[in-house]
Formats: structure tokens, sequence, C-alpha cells
């Protein structure tokens, strides 16, 4: 089994190269490549709009809906599941009155829904629930706590994944978002409409927004600190880069010249594919603060600025 992969490194950088045959040691070249799994679940919270997640056709002819559609290259590793419902929070799903599948009006929507549907609060319960199949309002009266006010919830599935992996990957988990807003917390703790992972019934994991802190934190190699705080020196040489307008793929030129020298034409060919990708990526996230960002990107990138203004303002 191959144990590690090769990794390029400069200052404040290490990229995680991928799977390259002329890397591997002639003794280990027969033998199967691993590479690690990715577990990626997305959230669309209360109020998105069906006609643009929505996907069409079945089976493996399945086409994605508009805000889908990044997906398209990994469609065949993609999972969509439709039309289910939690009732878990319903311990009485079994005897209730009428049955949880009897269809009722709901005049709200105009529409007809199972009598089991109706989880108000359902802007606190949907996000507490859409990693642990359980109601938090449960979990909080089993333990005896507050049910309004108590941060606590069952450990997500992500997280239960992530601790049985930990150490095989660079960062154990990452938790990306696009909003901090405060939404509708429908008379409880606002940890459970603002979060959807928790590593234990009392610990949510924060979501990051800024995606130049995200890059910043995949070209360190997983220089990350528990608690999902990125190492401070590799944190310092990312702002420096960007004070002086580097690229993270300056500091690794020597170390991709000596590793040339040992790969095959078509490993050379998927190195500068690789390479590519990530300078592009980088280009990308760089731009967020020079361009008018589409909402709600845009308020990641206008927090970021104000906070720059702030700190020159504080230097004078």
């Amino acid at each position: 089994m191959i144990s590690r992969r090769n990794v390029l490194r400069g200052a404040g950088v290490a990229l995680t190269l991928p799977f390259m045959e002329s890397l591997v040691p002639r003794d280990a070249r027969a033998q199967a490549a691993t590479f690690p799994k990715r577990f990626v679940p997305i959230y669309f919270p209360n109020g998105a709009a069906i006609e643009w997640w929505d996907i069409t056709g079945t089976g493996k002819a399945w086409q994605p809906g508009p805000l889908l559609r990044p997906l398209t290259p990994i469609r065949a590793k993609t999972l969509v599941i439709k039309n289910i419902g939690n009732y878990s929070w319903r311990r009485d799903l079994m005897t209730m009155m009428p049955a949880w599948y009897t269809a009722i009006p709901r005049a709200d929507l105009g529409t007809l829904m199972p009598a089991g549907a109706f989880n108000t609060p359902s802007h606190s319960r949907a996000p507490g629930a859409m990693l642990t199949c359980v109601d938090g309002d449960g979990v909080r009266r089993d333990n005896k706590v507050d049910v309004a006010t108590s941060p606590f919830n069952a450990t997500t599935a992500d997280q239960v994944i992530a601790q049985k992996l930990a150490g095989k990957t660079a960062i154990q988990s990452m938790q990306l978002g696009l909003l901090h807003g405060i939404g509708d917390f429908d008379g409880r703790n606002s940890v459970f409409s603002q979060n959807m992972s928790w590593s234990d019934m009392q610990t949510p994991l924060g979501k990051t927004l800024d995606p130049q802190v995200v890059f910043d934190a995949l070209v360190a190699g997983g220089a990350m600190k528990p608690g999902q705080m990125m190492d401070p020196a590799a944190a310092a040489a990312a702002a420096r880069r960007r004070a002086l307008d580097k690229s993270a793929l300056d500091s690794i030129k020597a170390s991709t010249g000596s590793l040339q020298m040992r790969m095959s034409t078509a490993d050379k060919a998927q190195l500068e594919q690789f390479l590519t990708g990530v300078r592009e990526l980088e280009q990308r996230t760089a731009r967020c603060d020079s361009m008018a960002c589409a909402s709600p990107s845009r308020i990641g990138c206008a927090l970021r600025r104000s906070r720059r203004t702030a700190s020159r303002t504080r230097s004078r």
C-alpha cells in the first residue's frame, strides 16, 4: 500500500499532489493506489425555490438543475435524495391522529401536506436534523436541558466520518458557508440555524465564509490547528504573499523543478494541469476583493475590505 503522497513544499506552502505513477516506488507500482474519499453534504436553507435546485430524469440519466450544475463533472458520484421527510421529532408518530401520512391543508402554503410534516419550528429543526436524522428538541429533552436556549444537538454524520478517518487526510473537515445572516431562530438558540456540523453533543462547528481563508488553508497542506484555526506561521506566510501580490506557486518552483526530473512525460502533463488548476482557483479567489461579487458572496468580500480598512485606520 502507498502510505503517503508526494508534497510540493515552499515558504508556508505545502501542496499535496494527486497520484502519479512515476513517483511510486517500483516495488509498490503493482499495488492498487488508495485515495481518500470525500463526503460533501450540501444544504439549501428553508425557502430555496425548487426550480433552481431540482433535478430532471432518473437513474444514471438524471440532469442537475441550475444550482447543481457545478456538480456536473462529478455527477456519477453525486447522490440527490428527493421527497423524503424526517418525522423523528414526532414521538407519537405511530399513534397520532390523524395519521402522519394523512394529507391535510396547509393554509400558508396553499397546498396539502402530510400531517406529520408540520414540524414547526422548522428554521432551527431542519439544519439540526439534516446530518443527524434526529430531533434536536428531543435530544435536549432527553438530557433535561432547556429546549429553547440550550445549545445541545446530536453528533452529525460528517463528523462521525471525520473522527473515524482522523489522520488519513491533511484536513479532517471543513465547514463552508455563504452567509452569517441573522435568520429566523424560531425561539431556539441561534446555533441550530447557523451551524450544520456538530463534533459532539455540545460543540457546533462554525462555518468559514471567506474563500481566501479556505484557499490558504488548502495550499498550506492542511496546516490547521484544533478548532479549525489555521497555523499562525502558515497564515502569516499567506498574508505576506498577498501583500507582495505573489502566487503561492512562486514558493514551490524549486520543489517543482526537482520533482519534474523524476517524472514521466504523462505525469509532467498531469502536474502542469494540476498546478494550472491551483493557479486559476487562486486568481478567482483574489478577484473577490476587486470585483462586484454576486450576493451573498459580496458580503464576505465587503467584510474583508472593511477589516483591512479598519486595520489601516488603526495603524495611522
